[in-house]
């Protein structure tokens, strides 16, 4: 069973790997109104995740790009540093344990 559904994953994280960020949110829709199955489930999560994953690219670009122009305000410098790092490594108080590998 656990094979299977592992199976069944890859085939929809390959579609999903081939269509755009458009083609994301069609898809979605269509399957949030779908009964909710075991696998409509499952590739409402896959198509979220790859969603937001894409979104957080995208994002991450925009706010590289003002770096290295040197147009970034504070506010977006955290967000791109959360972006990079995570919010816990961003709020960690404790300077000596951030750096540690």
């Amino acid at each position: 069973m656990e094979n299977t559904i592992k199976n069944l994953e890859a085939q929809y994280q390959a579609i999903i790997n081939d269509m755009t960020i458009e083609q994301i949110e069609q898809r979605s829709l269509l399957v949030s109104m779908s009964a909710p199955t075991q696998n409509n489930i499952l590739f409402q999560k896959l198509l979220t995740d790859e969603y937001n994953y894409r979104i957080g690219l995208k994002r991450y670009d925009e706010l590289y790009k003002k770096v290295k122009n040197n147009t970034i305000t504070k506010k977006e410098r955290r967000e791109l540093e959360i972006l990079a790092f995570g919010e816990d490594f961003v709020n960690d108080k404790n300077p000596n344990k951030k750096w540690r590998a």
